[in-house]
């Protein structure tokens, strides 16, 4: 959501206006703390959830850009066309009868 240098400044703008009026008498400290909390945290909140779910969109790109580059490496199946590292990296299936692999590997000494 590239937020990283409106939402401070946002929020140096409320703050300010709020101490302003602490200065002028207007309100007190805990009121002007609690007008800018009351202000900011829902729409910070909406910004986190909104960057959250672009940065998850976006990271669905660089996982296909990985997956396109193991496809171009090593042997392809003939049946499914997929390559056996994509394979790998997705349906962790055994090379033994392309049932999936459940067994956990053993460990090494």
């Amino acid at each position: 959501m590239a937020q990283g240098a409106a939402t401070p400044m946002e929020d140096g703008v409320l703050l300010g206006c709020a101490i302003l009026e602490v200065v002028r008498g207007v309100i007190t400290i805990p009121e002007a703390i609690s007008i800018y909390e009351k202000t900011r945290m829902p729409r910070v909140w909406i910004k986190q959830q909104a960057s959250f779910t672009a940065g998850a969109i976006y990271m669905c790109s660089a996982d296909n850009a990985v997956c396109q580059y193991l496809q171009n490496q090593g042997n392809v199946d003939s049946n499914t066309k997929v390559a056996k590292r994509v394979r790998d990296k997705w349906w962790g299936w055994s090379p033994l009868e392309g049932r999936a692999n459940t067994t956990p590997p053993k460990a090494k000494l």
